[in-house]
């Protein structure tokens, strides 16, 4: 319902990101878009969103994830888990990947867990693919 009433980007991001916190109790949620108008909002106000380019190489490391589309569950390398959560998060065990649009073209939400086990490759991932879709289309509406 919040995606439903959130008007503009600024408030479909805050949505997403109270909507993972409130309802999903995920602590540890990043939203990359690569709009952009996501460029133009100032991160200040948004620590859950970092804008960044399909192409650049922090983007590149889950070149596997975009080609396939689909959202993955598991463990991060260290580099993809300090640029997602920063490098003080040591504390991320397990992440949740959904790649936002085609192949990605529009972003990635990243879900994070301390527990190692949170989130692993044996679960199903159908839940979080209506999630992206939710969020992709209200991103991008």
């Amino acid at each position: 319902q919040r995606l439903i009433r959130a008007r503009y980007l600024m408030q479909t991001i805050s949505a997403v990101e109270t909507s993972l916190r409130e309802d999903f109790d995920a602590m540890h949620a990043v939203l990359v878009l690569f709009t952009e108008e996501a460029h133009a909002l100032d991160p200040q106000a948004l620590p859950f969103l970092r804008a960044d380019h399909l192409d650049s190489p922090d983007m590149r490391t889950f070149e596997s994830l975009f080609q396939s589309g689909k959202p993955r569950c598991g463990q991060l390398r260290d580099s993809q888990r300090d640029y997602l959560f920063g490098k003080d998060t040591v504390a991320i065990g397990s992440v949740a990947l959904a790649p936002l649009g085609p192949k990605g073209n529009i972003g990635l939400l990243a879900i994070g867990a301390s527990e190692a086990e949170r989130f692993h490759p044996g679960m199903s991932t159908e839940f979080l693919s209506r999630i992206a879709d939710l969020v992709a289309f209200a991103i991008t509406r």
